[in-house]
């Protein structure tokens, strides 16, 4: 049990910087940092769990940011009288 509590201490930070900047830089940046503590701060077998739940997070947080901008261009579409489709 303590080992879920560490990758999602070390997890969820980085899903949470994309969701909260909408910047794939920013958040490429997070899981950088995030992977540099997570091999600095741990065993092997831990260390494995750690990245996997950072590459989790990160891809979470990449879907999270295409997903978002696609909204914002349909709405925007929508909004401008482009689209002829309700949202």
């Amino acid at each position: 049990m303590t080992e879920l509590l560490l990758v999602l201490f070390m997890a969820i930070p980085v899903f949470m910087v994309g969701v909260l900047t909408e910047d794939c830089l920013l958040l490429t940046i997070s899981g950088v940092i995030a992977v540099i503590v997570a091999l600095i701060s741990g065993t092997w077998p831990l260390e494995l769990l750690d990245l996997i739940g950072i590459l989790a997070a990160y891809l979470a947080g990449l879907l999270y940011i295409n997903k978002s901008k696609a909204a914002h261009k349909k709405l925007l579409a929508h909004l401008a009288g482009q689209s002829k489709h309700p949202l």
